[in-house]
């Protein structure tokens, strides 16, 4: 699969970190075994086989195939919701938020996969997700706040200036003035 790269930027154009493409196939071969209990053909088409989770720069994508067909679910960093580590039957697990039900790679005992995979979702939740958006939007009103500021003393000291040199204040506002 080839590697997409996002940079993230900070003011000044600083990278701050690039956020790669990662694939990981996380089929439980156990939910394989229930292909051999009688439930014959029907089950080849609707229990997936193959289970993989590409997380890329802008979103996750839980991607099943079967015998008959490939669904793909994707998710953005901002609706995932609670990803966690946890424990099925002894077994190393992950789920939860809008992945749905717990994930348990192999045949459960890939508990630093399991890890490495949740880590990476948190690190990308925080880089891409609601949270990141809403301090973005606090970043934006505190420079807005902090030049609002910077114009109102630079508008008293031209009015000191003008007073300074007798110059009479217009008697008409500005358009640019009029129209806040």
């Amino acid at each position: 699969m080839a590697e997409l790269k996002l940079i993230d930027r900070q003011e000044g154009g600083q990278a701050l970190h690039a956020l790669e493409t990662k694939a990981y196939e996380v089929t439980a071969y156990w939910d394989l075994c229930w292909l051999c209990t009688g439930l014959g053909p029907f089950a080849l088409c609707v229990w997936p086989y193959v289970r993989n989770l590409v997380v890329s720069p802008e979103e996750v994508t839980l991607e099943d195939k079967s015998v008959c067909c490939t669904n793909k679910k994707r998710v953005p960093y901002g609706e995932l919701g609670s990803v966690k580590i946890g424990n099925c039957c002894g077994c190393a697990a992950f789920g939860g938020g809008a992945l749905g039900a717990n994930f348990v790679p192999g045949w459960g005992g890939k508990h630093a996969l399991v890890a490495e995979i949740v880590g990476t979702l948190k690190e990308r939740q925080r880089a891409r997700g609601d949270t990141a958006q809403i301090q973005k939007a606090e970043q934006t009103a505190n420079r807005m706040s902090a030049l609002e500021a910077k114009v109102s003393g630079v508008d008293a000291k031209l009015d000191a200036l003008l007073a300074h040199l007798k110059v009479p204040l217009p008697t008409s506002a500005p358009a640019a003035q009029s129209m806040s």
